[in-house]
């Protein structure tokens, strides 16, 4: 059978009437390989008296062959009526617009048997047997049949002139291409007369009217079809935008009654007593706890959320079973605590007189709270309340045990280790109160082995993980710096251990400072500068800074066209110190001209205001005791002990030279000559 269903079966006898077969037939199953459907077209002759097999040798299998392998295999099929004595005829098989047409055999003299095992030899999935009652489409797998109807007609001019052209012409079926007519004509003219010749022309005209009318029929078609496309792509398109549109139309009919009746639900349970905050499934929630009317009522005044209240009687399952009181909820945050460690006993409710707090859980799951706390003669007394390991949600034994008291919270810190001690086997958590006035960095306590861990080479995941902190993100915060995280946190911030040059210094990550890219920093000095190429249209941008981050400890940064860095250095507690500090900071950055201009006093308030014109700035957030510092200490720098020379005496060459510096820089918006005295090589500029 061939492989491009519909196909339909024709055969060809003389004589001038058709017999039109049923329009459509279903194949039997498991016989058709990518098709279940086989449309029948006409066949033209009498009714006949014995059955015709209708058989191909074309496409075996139903999977497409070359030309060369079909011709082959249908000469040897031709052969088969031949040697059983059978009568035959030539058939053709196509689509209905007879584009593919396929040659078959029309069979007279086999049993049905006999014509299967045939069409099973040439690998062919069906034949056709057509006898006066019916056209049967019959299986060459299994022998199942389809029988298909067929009624007699009156042949249309198309196939008349397929038919007489055959004749005509001497042609091997009604079924060749017009190239095979046309040389059949050419072959026929030559041994006929005018008269003839005449006849036979119009034979051919006839067939090729045959011939071309389907495939112009065909393509008028497709064309049509193609057309139609776009036009059923945009239906589709807006069929489908309207379905949408319907969907979202309902799905916001019912979230608006899903809200109305969420609003008059909860306007029903204000009017009822319950809390204004509490909504429906806040109510629903608490009721299913076994929680009641009047234990919701308490919560709003003690400033906790429907939210935090929930979570934490959800926890232990049992509404009715949450502390009784609770500290200010903005206390208990400021503690690191919640409403839910609180129920489930994860950690002891802090005091009152808390100054002090300090958290310390075990790898192997103990847990022991520190704390600090007032006493009335003004000196600080020192509990620690342990709990062993225990799995919820059953809460552990809580046991309190008086360490010591001392005069101060200072004292407290010297006197008891677990206070400020830090170590890879135990994660700390140290708050201080509000009011507490100790800085809890410079009593933190690392041990030696722990300040050499890793030496820089990255910060431990561990660590991380307590501090819950990604380990890129710190890396990246310190630069390069050799730097480890250390398991402990202070007042919620995770600390972070840096080298300096001299010492191990310890500051704090914030984790607001790592999703904006900086540290928890108090700005020192910063400087901010724009450049224009004398040359070409560029524009260069750069800038620096000293931050302090944690006591005694800043870091130094550099950003922009110049190149980006950073190192942290020491930040001493005396003056002078910190403005050596700043000093080597200026002096590095080539800012003596600009520092000079900042420091220095001014001649008059209006001599030097075109320095505020020029695209550079340097901030310098230092009170008064320690800019005078920094002026003692760049006065025996050559470069700003010149650029304070001209400052003070504007009418000097150095003076006139710097004016007329800053008056080009303010106009070329170029600033390179503002850097290392370069604004004193130009001598013209200066007598003039």
């Amino acid at each position: 059978m061939p492989a491009d269903p519909p196909t339909s079966r024709r055969v060809s006898a003389h004589d001038s009437r058709r017999l039109s077969l049923g329009a459509t037939a279903s194949a039997p199953a498991g016989w058709t390989r990518r098709h279940r459907k086989w449309r029948v077209g006409a066949a033209a002759g009498d009714a006949p008296a014995q059955a015709v097999h209708i058989v191909t040798a074309y496409n075996p299998h139903g999977r497409p062959a070359t030309e060369s392998d079909n011709r082959r295999a249908q000469r040897a099929l031709v052969a088969q009526p031949d040697a059983r004595n059978a009568a035959y005829h030539p058939a053709a098989g196509a689509d209905p617009a007879w584009l593919h047409v396929e040659p078959s055999v029309a069979i007279v003299g086999l049993t049905r048997q006999e014509a299967v095992d045939l069409g099973w030899r040439f690998k062919q999935d069906a034949i056709f047997e057509w006898t006066a009652d019916a056209l049967t489409v019959v299986s060459c797998t299994d022998g199942a049949t389809v029988a298909l109807g067929w009624r007699q007609i009156t042949p249309d001019a198309r196939a008349t002139g397929a038919d007489r052209a055959w004749r005509e012409l001497g042609l091997a079926s009604p079924y060749v291409s017009i190239a095979a007519a046309n040389t059949a004509l050419n072959r026929a003219l030559e041994a006929v007369d005018d008269q003839r010749a005449a006849v036979l022309n119009y034979v051919f005209l006839d067939f090729a009217a045959d011939y071309w009318a389907p495939r112009v029929e065909a393509e008028r078609m497709r064309e049509s079809r193609r057309k139609e496309q776009p036009h059923e792509a945009d239906r589709a398109a807006a069929a489908a935008a309207r379905r949408a549109q319907e969907r979202r139309e309902k799905l916001r009919a019912r979230q608006s009654e899903a809200r109305r009746r969420h609003a008059a639900e909860h306007r029903e349970h204000v009017e009822a007593g319950w809390p204004q905050a509490w909504h429906p499934q806040h109510v629903y929630k608490w009721l299913n706890l076994g929680g009641d009317l009047e234990g919701a009522r308490r919560w709003p005044d003690e400033g906790l959320t429907p939210s935090a209240v929930l979570s934490a009687a959800g926890a232990i399952g049992n509404a009715l079973a949450l502390p009784i009181a609770v500290s200010d909820p903005a206390e208990v945050a400021w503690w690191g605590d919640t409403l839910t460690d609180i129920a489930e006993g994860t950690w002891p409710q802090v005091p009152a007189s808390t100054r002090i707090s300090v958290k310390r859980t075990f790898r192997d799951g103990r847990r022991e709270r520190w704390f600090v706390l007032s006493e009335a003669d003004g000196g600080v007394r020192v509990e620690r309340w342990q709990a062993s390991a225990a799995s919820r949600p059953a809460a552990p034994d809580w046991t309190r045990t008086v360490v010591g008291v001392f005069p101060t919270t200072e004292a407290a810190l010297e006197a008891v280790p677990e206070l400020s001690t830090v170590s890879p086997d135990v994660v700390g958590e140290i708050n201080a109160a509000r009011d507490n006035g100790v800085d809890l960095l410079e009593h933190l306590r690392i041990p030696r082995a722990v300040d050499e861990h890793d030496q820089g080479l990255g910060v431990e995941e561990g660590a991380a993980q307590a501090a819950r902190l990604e380990r890129d993100e710190v890396a990246r915060l310190v630069e390069g710096v050799p730097s480890h995280l250390v398991y402990c946190t202070v007042d919620g911030l995770p600390v972070v251990a840096v080298q300096t040059a001299h010492e191990w210094r310890r500051l704090t990550v914030g984790v607001d400072g790592i999703e904006k890219g900086g540290l928890v920093a108090e700005d020192v000095v910063q400087s901010r500068w724009s450049s224009e190429s004398g040359e070409e249209p560029i524009v260069c941008h750069g800038g620096g800074s000293i931050k302090v981050v944690a006591p005694g400890l800043a870091v130094v940064r550099q950003w922009g066209d110049q190149g980006d860095g950073s190192e942290f250095v020491a930040w001493p507690t005396a003056v002078r110190g910190r403005a050596g500090v700043v000093a080597r900071w200026i002096a590095e950055s080539d800012l003596q001209t600009v520092a000079a201009i900042l420091l220095e006093p001014w001649p008059d308030d209006e001599q030097w205001l075109v320095w505020y014109d020029n695209p550079i700035a340097l901030d310098l957030a230092l009170d008064d005791e320690t800019r005078d510092a920094l002026r003692g200490c760049l006065a025996s720098d050559p470069e700003y002990a010149r650029a304070r020379e001209a400052v003070h005496d504007p009418g000097s060459r150095a003076g006139r030279a710097l004016a007329s510096a800053l008056e080009r820089a303010s106009e070329t918006r170029f600033t390179g000559d503002l850097y290392r005295l370069r604004w004193l090589s130009d001598d013209e500029e200066a007598t003039r």
